[in-house]
This record gives structure tokens, sequence and C-alpha cells, in this order.
């Protein structure tokens, strides 16, 4: 409250200092003083706020010249809509306009909008009058026939930031190799992933595909890069030669359980094992990795992955995605499958 005091007297003060003619002037002061208290309420909501506001006004031996470099500075602080906050004390009838020139007219003149009315009419109302510039009126009611007071624009919404979805990418090959596909899966995984990761992906899928290319044995095998998908070291100790099955199902689990922060949906164990871990890649969740129940009956408890990858992944093909991958789940003809696509 002491500051408020201080605020009301000085601004009274400061207009008394000032005065040259007495009527224009003691209008001219207890306008502004009106426009600058309703800026304050609107300004300074908050207590410690109005410390800043009484900190403006400064006591000097030239109080006028104070006083205007105090308004300048609470203008300067609301640019959006200084015409709330007081008014031009110079020419009686003259505006500031939005270049900083003070005038009769803005627009016409060429000057842009008016942005503070002469303080004998110190009101802006919301429409134009006379031509082509906001309104100034004497008094607030003097704004009801056009549009009421000028207010404040809304300021746009700010947009709450957005996070990019993960993605993936992915691109087929034909790699060389030799690697058995009936039997220790856990070799097939290192040498094929490898493959992809000297080409600069992170990992990769087989297809289960063999052929002979012009007398070199090759595997085709997807490889895949992008915040999708991730390496992790398991905690587990199945076997990385036999049961694909069981070391698919396990790791699969786990990728989309407590092992691997929220937004994981399933993975693909690599064939790299350590003392109770091994190593595999997680797939986050999204369009480009989704989970299905494919209609097959193929063993999960047997060596013969590749012909469980190559069911699956021609199955995925005709829902649109680029492969997939048994996940090692299974129920009464139907077996789980991890399906993925570029996204």
């Amino acid at each position: 409250m002491l500051r408020r005091w201080i605020l009301v007297t000085f601004l009274h003060a400061a207009c008394d200092a000032a005065t040259t003619n007495a009527q224009e002037e003691t209008c001219a002061g207890s306008h502004v003083t009106q426009q600058l208290l309703q800026g304050r309420n609107i300004l300074h909501a908050e207590n410690h706020e109005e410390e800043t506001v009484a900190a403006d006004f400064v006591l000097s031996d030239d109080g006028q010249q104070d006083f205007e470099k105090s308004v300048q500075s609470i203008l300067g602080r609301t640019a959006s809509c200084p015409w709330q906050l007081g008014c031009h004390k110079g020419k009686r009838w003259d505006c500031t306009c939005e270049d900083g020139t003070n005038a009769t007219r803005c627009r016409d003149g060429g000057h842009g909008e008016r942005v503070l009315c002469g303080c004998s009419r110190p009101y802006m109302c919301a429409e134009s009058c006379l031509g082509n510039d906001y309104c100034c009126s004497p008094s607030e009611v003097g704004c009801s026939d056009y549009g009421g007071l000028r207010q404040c624009p809304t300021p746009e919404p700010t947009p709450l930031p957005t996070t990019a979805p993960p993605t993936l990418m992915t691109a087929f090959f034909h790699a060389p190799s030799s690697v058995a596909t009936t039997s220790n899966w856990g070799s097939a995984m290192r040498e094929l992933m490898g493959f992809c990761q000297d080409k600069g992906y992170k990992t990769g899928v087989p297809t289960g595909h063999s052929a002979n290319d012009n007398g070199k044995e090759v595997r085709g095998i997807w490889c895949l890069k992008g915040e999708g998908v991730n390496w992790f070291d398991a905690p587990s100790s199945f076997g990385v030669e036999d049961d694909w099955g069981k070391a698919f199902r396990d790791i699969n689990n786990k990728c989309e359980g407590g092992m691997t922060p929220e937004g994981y949906g399933g993975g693909i164990p690599n064939g790299y094992e350590a003392s109770n871990l091994r190593g595999c890649y997680c797939f986050k969740r999204g369009p480009f990795f989704q989970w299905y129940d494919t209609p097959f009956s193929f063993s999960v408890n047997n060596n013969d992955w590749a012909g469980a990858l190559t069911q699956v992944g021609g199955w995925c093909q005709k829902k649109g995605f680029d492969w997939g991958f048994p996940n090692g789940n299974e129920g009464h003809n139907v077996r789980g499958a991890n399906c993925f696509k570029k996204g």
C-alpha cells in the first residue's frame, strides 16, 4: 500500500510541476494518472510486480523529465497495447503514431496506426471516426458508439513442443554368406547383422532365404537403422545356437517389459552372449512396428529358424510391411509375429 500511495502522489506532483496551461494540464495529468493506474492493474496482478512499477518512478531535480521517462518505461514493457496506459502530452490534438511521429492523422499521413491518443482525448476506441484512425474520446462513454475501448490483442497461443515420432529406415540386401538356415541361429544373426553394421546400419533381420548368386552363396537380410530400434543387453541365459523360439520369446518379452524404457514393443536377439547377458535389439512402438498373431503352426521348439522367418516375413509383406520375424510366442494354430516397415 505504501508503494501505491507513492505512485499516485508522484503522478499528481509531476503533473503539477509541468503546468503551463492550468485547464489542459490538469486534464492531462488526471487522465495520465487514471490510465497508468488502469494499466498497472492489468500488468501487475501479482504483488511482487507492483514493486517494479513503483521503482520506475524515481524523483529527481527535474520531476517532469522523470515522469515522461517513467511513462515510456511502462509503455515499453507493454508495446502490444500502449493506448491503455497513457496519452500523448504534446499539442492538444496530436496523437502518437506507430512510427513514433506525433500527429493528428496517423494512417493518412503514412505513419501507421495510432498508439497513443492526445491527453485532451485520452481514451482510444476500437473503431475509427473522422478518417482512418482509431477514434480518440475524452471519456470512456464516448467510445460506446465506436466499438467501446480498444482492447489489447489476444496473444496467439504458444504451441506445445512436439516430439517427433521415432523413425525406422529399412533396406534389403543379398548378403554374401553361407550360414546355415536350419541350425545355429546365433551364428547367422551375428554374421548377417554384422553385414548390416558394416554398411552403416544398426542391425538387421534375416529373411531366411538362401540363394546362389553367380556362384556365390547369399542370404537375404533387411538392414535397419533409426530411432525406432536400439541395442540392449538383456539379463538372460538362453543358449545362442539352439531353440531359437525360447530365445526370441525371452527377448521379445524383455523388450516390451521392464528392461527397456516405456515405449518399446518387442525385439530380436543378436546372437551375442556374456555371463548372464544376451545381446538384442528392441523396437519402439509405432506404425512402423506391430505385433500380430499369424495363422501359422510352425514349431517354435526346433532349429528351423529360417523357415519361420520366411513364413512370417511373407505374411507381413502382404499386410503392407517390409518384412517381419516370429517373436517365439504361440497359441492354438497361431504364432506371434512382429512386422516392421520404413516409417
